[in-house]
């Protein structure tokens, strides 16, 4: 089920850049430095979306409101001890739009 929800979030994340990417690419030119800047944009505007983000912190798995430094609870499940494409997504985080949604991630997470 984890992989499932990993595969979903990094499917949404990933295709708006796509579309976003194939609208600023005509006829074989490269994209240029204001396609990438409108990339960068549309990236913290997708993470925007969210209310909730399970992250790495202190090495802990936490949970943080979006656009927040400091967590709204931090869990005693090691970071470390997760694989490597788990660590690999907590770094930047997960996004979970409802609280049901980031409840399921942290079931996930904890059991």
């Amino acid at each position: 089920m984890k992989t499932k929800i990993m595969a979903l979030i990094l499917l949404i994340a990933v295709v708006p850049i796509g579309i976003m990417l194939s609208k600023h690419t005509q006829k074989g030119q490269e994209i240029n430095s204001t396609t990438s800047e409108s990339y960068s944009y549309s990236l913290e505007s997708t993470k925007a979306l969210y209310e909730y983000m399970l992250k790495e912190y202190n090495g802990k798995l936490a949970v943080f409101e979006t656009n927040s430094e400091h967590p709204v609870e931090v869990f005693s499940i090691f970071v470390d001890t997760l694989p490597q494409v788990d660590r690999d997504l907590l770094k930047d985080g997960i996004p979970a739009s409802t609280k049901a949604e980031l409840l399921r991630l942290i079931e996930d997470y904890t059991g």
